[in-house]
């Protein structure tokens, strides 16, 4: 007979233990077993059981008290599959979104345990298969069986105010933020769910964007000759004396650079043309009917149209123009750049 574990709750010198079978307890494995024993005075008494295996069928036996109590159990067997796939090769999710990921298995009722994981964590992050959007990004999710078996799908990650595909500046935005040139803007929560495509740019943020494109490079002095740009902890601090040692972006005749100010196309084109090294723009016809040769941007304006990097306007009231007196939006400026580079 196996072990006994006694639990004693009545002593009484005349009492006859009457014991019934309260039930089995199995380990999950289905290695061990033991029998529950218990007398209506609270007496319990618990006796291992021998195992027996044919199959997937497992049998416990106890001899207690001149009796033979056995139990059966069938162990339900791992079904491996020999395929996984996803119902699409890819899905796009916010910055923030929660997204149930279910593999499909073939054969159909496998049951071997599948494993899901994401090739970038801080991009989707995989809580018991829920994913989950932490900020902009392309993550390959691989579903691996036991035995192996695996399928890959793709999860981009996009904020909540610019498509994944869609948008003339969907595929600059993403190409911009990939690069770390640009950012969104983080909620309370530390999470950047919108870009703001249609915000003016300010001359710091457009500066910086092309600092960031270069690399980051120091600035030979960081003694900032701006009289509003002192605060070096500023973001933008090494780029506006990076611009202005390049010559790309200088400052006003009153000593300022003034960097809250609103970037016209005119401005951008130019400071992007002075980062290419003004390049000769390739071309001697004027396409446009609001940018002449005396005006400061007038090589730029032209250069940045034959390279396809800012076009004109073909129909509205800037109809056969540049524009150049316009606001540029972080739409525009990210796409200039992203035409610029590729």
């Amino acid at each position: 007979m196996g072990s006994r574990t006694f639990t004693i709750r009545v002593v009484d010198p005349d009492h006859e233990h009457e014991y019934t079978l309260s039930g089995w307890t199995w380990a999950d494995d289905f290695s061990s077993a033991y029998a529950t024993f218990v007398c209506g005075c609270g007496d319990e008494i618990k006796v291992d059981a021998a195992i027996t295996k044919s199959g997937n069928v497992y049998t416990a036996t106890v001899q207690f008290n001149g009796k033979t109590y056995t139990d059966t159990r069938k162990k339900e067997e791992t079904v491996e599959p020999t395929r996984i796939w996803f119902t699409e090769p890819s899905y796009t999710i916010n910055v923030g979104q929660q997204f149930v990921l279910i593999p499909h298995l073939e054969p159909r009722n496998s049951t071997s345990k599948i494993t899901i994981t994401s090739s970038n964590p801080n991009v989707v992050s995989n809580q018991d298969n829920l994913l989950f959007g932490e900020k902009t990004g392309t993550v390959t999710m691989t579903a691996t069986a036991e035995n192996g078996v695996r399928a890959t799908c793709t999860i981009h990650v996009t904020f909540t105010d610019v498509p994944y595909e869609g948008k003339y500046y969907s595929a600059p935005v993403y190409w911009a933020v990939n690069k770390g040139i640009t950012n969104g803007y983080k909620d309370d929560d530390g999470l950047s769910r919108t870009f703001r495509p249609q915000n003016n740019c300010t001359r710091e943020a457009v500066v910086t964007f092309l600092w960031r494109l270069a690399g980051k490079p120091e600035p030979k002095s960081m003694k900032s000759p701006f009289t509003d740009v002192k605060d070096s902890s500023k973001y933008y601090y090494k780029a506006v004396l990076w611009a202005a040692e390049k010559k790309i972006a200088g400052g006003y005749k009153d000593g300022t650079f003034k960097p809250d100010d609103t970037c016209l196309r005119e401005h951008v084109v130019t400071f992007l043309y002075r980062y290419a090294g003004k390049p000769n723009p390739g071309v001697s016809k004027n396409p446009f009917n609001d940018v002449s040769s005396s005006d400061y941007y007038y090589n730029a304006a032209l250069w940045a149209n034959a390279k396809g990097i800012a076009k004109g306007y073909s129909d509205g009231p800037h109809a056969g123009g540049f524009g150049p007196k316009l606001d540029c939006l972080r739409e525009h400026v990210v796409t200039f750049l992203y035409r610029y580079a590729k």
